[in-house]
């Protein structure tokens, strides 16, 4: 199970909305995971060592292994530390993308006419059977609120989720409203 980093408004720009950045035990996590890592590197460099130097199939596949989940670990440090997800409205354009160390680079950007409606809708994957083993409302969870654009063409988009729909009803009435004020 991960975390969740809301989209929060601007102080200076009522028309953007931006990811949080993770909490500092992230980062705590993060760099005990760089020790533990550097600790079983050092600790298994003679073996790594021969791996490498007289590999067989079976050890490079071992070795690859290894190096896809280094990847995948540095790829998620660098995704929490530089990518930040945006949504903002200026004028008639709706642009939903990311800022690379505070750079935009927008993925979708939506003309108010291509848009049929804004919409919050409540994604049920699987029937949840939690209170059936706890008694803790915090397993309650009934399913994701999802806000979506629904287009033209009959496509949707995801804007944000979340499966508390306080937690997106900002954005809601904020996208809500400024698609009500068509050209």
């Amino acid at each position: 199970m991960g975390f969740y980093l809301e989209l929060v408004p601007q102080e200076n720009n009522t028309r953007e909305f931006r990811e949080l950045p993770p909490p500092s035990s992230f980062w705590v996590l993060y760099l005990v995971g760089i020790f533990a890592l550097s600790c079983m590197g050092a600790a298994a460099y003679a073996v790594l060592g021969g791996l490498f130097s007289q590999a067989s199939l079976l050890d490079g596949i071992i070795l690859g292994t290894i190096a896809g989940f280094l990847l995948l670990f540095a790829a998620v440090g660098f995704k929490m530390l530089a990518l930040r997800k945006f949504i903002r409205w200026p004028e008639n354009r709706l642009q939903v993308g990311f800022l690379i160390f505070g750079q935009p680079w927008i993925l979708k950007s939506f003309v108010r006419r291509e848009i049929e409606t804004v919409e919050v809708v409540n994604h049920k994957p699987a029937p949840n059977r939690a209170p059936d083993f706890h008694d803790d409302p915090q397993y309650f969870v009934k399913g994701h609120w999802r806000l979506i654009l629904v287009l033209k063409n009959k496509k949707t988009f995801v804007l944000d989720k979340h499966v508390e729909r306080e937690a997106i009803q900002p954005l809601y009435n904020l996208v809500s409203s400024w698609f009500a004020a068509r050209e």
